[in-house]
């Protein structure tokens, strides 16, 4: 084999090679490069948090402007999402529930926050609604089984003739909880326009889950029992 003395290619080699080697008393410092690499990490994402923060903001000032209440729901629930990944804290940031006028049996508007505390399942449903009929079974039995653990139920129902048409309908069909009347066309302009919407709302009044049209019962049992155990 060549020696550094035989071989002026080896001798360059094992000089560079040598210049590479650390000294005999270094010790690499695994906590100091640990936390070099967090902060160069927790830095590329907070770039990108404010990024998608900065889009949430914009997306958010064109729903106060857009026409129309279908366009304003779509906007309203990328808003939703885009608040929820720009959260600085890396932990979701659940939406609270727009507000829209709801009234009682009694003529007496309904207000969400007497309900903080619970979990709520708020669904708005019309009398027509085949789906609707086929879940209002499964509420009342959610009422029932999850009573005792801080749920409730409130059913918001959208007919255009109000209690008119509710109150002989739900005297055919009772339920165990809540039933309360809504505008139509304030509801769907937060809401959405499919019947029925269903919301899970959590213990502080916001948005955990949310169901757009058919969902299944199970589905349904696996979300409050998740909001609940939180």
């Amino acid at each position: 084999m060549a020696t550094p003395e035989d071989d002026p290619v080896a001798g360059w080699t094992t000089e560079r090679l040598a210049r590479l080697a650390p000294p005999s008393d270094f010790e690499p410092n695994l906590v100091r490069n640990r936390r070099r690499l967090d902060e160069q990490l927790t830095k590329r994402g907070r770039g990108h948090r404010i990024q998608v923060f900065l889009t949430a903001t914009v997306v958010i000032l064109l729903l106060l402007v857009l026409p129309g209440p279908t366009l304003r729901a779509v906007v309203q629930r990328c808003g939703e999402w885009l608040l929820t990944v720009s959260n600085m804290s890396g932990k979701p940031v659940r939406p609270a529930v727009p507000a829209f006028a709801v009234i009682d049996a009694n003529g007496q508007p309904v207000a969400l926050s007497t309900y903080r505390g619970k979990v709520v399942l708020l669904t708005v449903w019309t009398t027509t609604c085949g789906q609707c009929e086929t879940e209002r079974s499964w509420f009342t039995g959610f009422q029932d089984t999850y009573r005792d653990q801080g749920f409730v139920v409130l059913g918001v129902a959208l007919d255009s003739d109000g209690w008119a048409r509710v109150t002989p309908y739900l005297q055919r069909r009772p339920v165990n909880y809540q039933i309360a009347i809504g505008n139509r066309a304030d509801a769907q302009s937060v809401l959405g326009a499919s019947v029925p919407t269903t919301l899970i709302l959590d213990r502080e009044g916001r948005i955990a889950v949310r169901h757009v049209g058919y969902c299944s019962r199970s589905e349904f049992q696996r979300d409050i029992q998740k909001v609940l155990a939180e």
